[in-house]
């Protein structure tokens, strides 16, 4: 006798996912700002143009698209493990919670890597938003090696070796801005 296959519980498409069984956190940016939430990349594009071009230029801009024609297995866009890589915030805060409630935090977006963006539009001067959305930027006395590794470690997170195992850092740079 086979041993019994984990249990993956998919949700239906008018179920919002995190309602089924998925817990919500809070993301680091809302645990230093509260009231931070999402806001979509839509509200980046006005300010960040250049950014937001290299964005739609790339292949997360289109990453909920993979999960919706993956045929083997099928369905993956209801799969909370494949989920959580092709969207914003799923399993935060106001974050990703199904195709019809929040269709703007599908794909992989800006607030996917910079987090929830809400408190940098409504003030956009503020350098603590600025810099809780910017963690990648090098730290005083910080050297080149050791921020390219926290840049990794943080794409690794969905770049890992069970799910892209043809990652290089040499990747980032086609997202870079």
């Amino acid at each position: 006798m086979l041993p019994a296959a984990p249990l993956r519980r998919l949700s239906r498409p008018d179920v919002p996912l995190r309602s089924v069984e998925y817990g919500q956190t809070r993301h680091p940016v809302q645990v230093a700002h509260a009231g931070a939430t999402y806001v979509g990349s839509d509200k980046c594009e006005k300010c960040h143009a250049n950014a937001y071009a290299v964005w739609k230029s790339s292949a997360h801009s289109h990453a909920y698209q993979t999960l919706e024609k993956a045929s083997r297995p099928s369905l993956r866009q209801y799969d909370a493990e494949c989920v959580v890589c092709h969207v914003i915030g799923f399993g935060y805060q106001g974050g990703f919670g199904g195709e019809k409630q929040t269709p703007n935090l599908k794909d992989v977006r800006c607030e996917s890597c910079h987090g929830p963006a809400s408190l940098h539009v409504a003030n956009p001067k503020n350098q603590a938003f600025r810099e809780a959305l910017n963690p990648w930027k090098a730290q005083p006395g910080e050297d080149g090696a050791k921020r390219v590794g926290r840049i990794d470690q943080s794409c690794q997170k969905c770049h890992d070796t069970d799910n892209d195992v043809r990652w290089s850092f040499d990747k980032w740079k086609l997202i870079a801005h």
